[in-house]
């Protein structure tokens, strides 16, 4: 897509328009162009020099919820990051020399070890499954994403559909004994597909303000905002709604909760990807 790109600014450059290059509009418009161009520049030059530039080990191999969870720990430096963010992986084997992004699945360490709960959902996730082995080196770019938990102060909602409980296991890190209440929905076909499940009962029964619910669709309607406040006790007044699943899942939640008078600045999601409006979509979620 960048050629293409880079075609289309050399195009808009060139042809006559109704103003100038040197114009307002016009610097505006070359000034998206230019950094378009860059961005494509960025991306030719090899990973290892600057992009992935972390190197990590894996040093652990499990399955969960038909999900396999790799750990990795830092051959030198790692990355940091914090709860919620997500990191390109490059594994050195042959067959999986593409970047992929995936939610890191633990809070921050002292010892920037990071872990990945992936699901086969495509064809090479499916075969990351079968093909990496413990000490398989992986190269890691630094964490992205604006995927934070809401202010602790106010009750939360917090709903995952299958692999997407990734980013609210590592929430959990930061959940303390003063925060308000949380709910945290776990959506999957059955409980058996909900990855980690041992761990979120673990932390369930520890955390005296959480309390995880478990939503099985199979055999019956998938969850609805309804259901979550009438499960969770809260109002749709005092509380943060965070979703991350499958798009279809967040965008109805999210129209649900808007009906029931949920604010728009109150709907947190993760779009999983690297732009951002320019700041203008933050600046209207606060202002709505």
């Amino acid at each position: 897509m960048g050629a293409f790109f880079t075609l289309g600014a050399v195009h808009y450059l060139l042809i006559q328009k109704p103003f100038q290059n040197v114009d307002l509009l016009g610097l505006y418009v070359s000034l998206f162009c230019l950094m378009g161009l860059a961005a494509y520049i960025w991306t030719l030059i090899p990973q290892t020099w600057f992009q992935m530039k972390r190197q990590y080990k894996i040093s652990a191999i499990d399955r969960t919820g038909g999900a396999a969870v790799l750990e990795l720990g830092p051959v030198a430096g790692g990355i940091g990051h914090k709860a919620g963010k997500f990191a390109f992986l490059r594994i050195a084997t042959p067959d999986l020399q593409e970047v992929h992004p995936f939610t890191i699945s633990n809070g921050p360490k002292a010892d920037q070890s990071l872990r990945f709960t992936i699901k086969p959902l495509g064809g090479y996730s499916a075969t990351l499954g079968r093909l990496v082995t413990s000490n398989t080196t992986v190269h890691v770019s630094r964490a992205f994403g604006h995927f934070f938990r809401p202010s602790p102060a106010r009750p939360q909602v917090w709903i995952a559909g299958g692999v997407g409980i990734t980013p609210f296991l590592a929430w959990l890190s930061t959940v303390k004994d003063s925060d308000a209440p949380i709910h945290l929905f776990a959506c999957a076909r059955t409980a058996a597909d909900i990855p980690h499940l041992a761990e979120l009962r673990k932390a369930d029964a520890s955390q005296k303000n959480l309390t995880l619910h478990i939503v099985e669709s199979k055999g019956q309607q998938r969850l609805t905002a309804e259901q979550a406040l009438a499960s969770s006790g809260l109002s749709v007044k005092e509380i943060e709604v965070a979703v991350c699943g499958p798009t279809a899942m967040r965008d109805s939640l999210r129209k649900d909760f808007a009906r029931l008078g949920l604010r728009r600045g109150r709907f947190h999601f993760e779009q999983f990807e690297l732009r951002t409006g320019v700041g203008l979509g933050w600046l209207i979620a606060k202002l709505w």
